[in-house]
């Protein structure tokens, strides 16, 4: 599974990208994590089991194509891509999303909590 999850403001870009790296030698029970800014790319290994409620919350997550997202007032947006195999879907919003798609807001808030503590960069 790929997730990506892209954050623009007015600090500029992020992306976060956590993906089975198929050249690593623990990719069975890894995952990498990039942090992408203008400071440039950082890299971290995640243990899987770091990680399991994560997938699990992606996995069981039901959410409509569609959502009332209102344009984000702060300048923030977001964009959440998945990509498992054949399958792949994309959400994007600014400020917060809807109640329907209040599970993209908890997964989100874990992705930017998992980066910044790998990372240590302010997201």
């Amino acid at each position: 599974m790929d997730v990506v999850l892209r954050v623009n403001n007015l600090r500029g870009t992020t992306i976060v990208h956590l993906f089975k790296d198929r050249q690593s030698p623990t990719s069975y029970k890894d995952f990498t994590l990039t942090v992408t800014t203008e400071r440039g790319e950082h890299r971290y290994v995640v243990p899987a089991s770091d990680i399991q409620d994560l997938l699990v919350a992606i996995r069981q997550a039901r959410i409509s194509p569609f959502a009332d997202c209102p344009l984000g007032l702060d300048g923030t947006s977001y964009e959440l891509t998945f990509e498992d195999g054949m399958s792949a879907c994309s959400y994007r919003w600014g400020m917060s999303p809807s109640s329907g798609w209040q599970p993209l807001a908890e997964i989100t808030s874990t992705i930017l909590h998992l980066a910044q503590r790998h990372s240590q960069e302010y997201l």
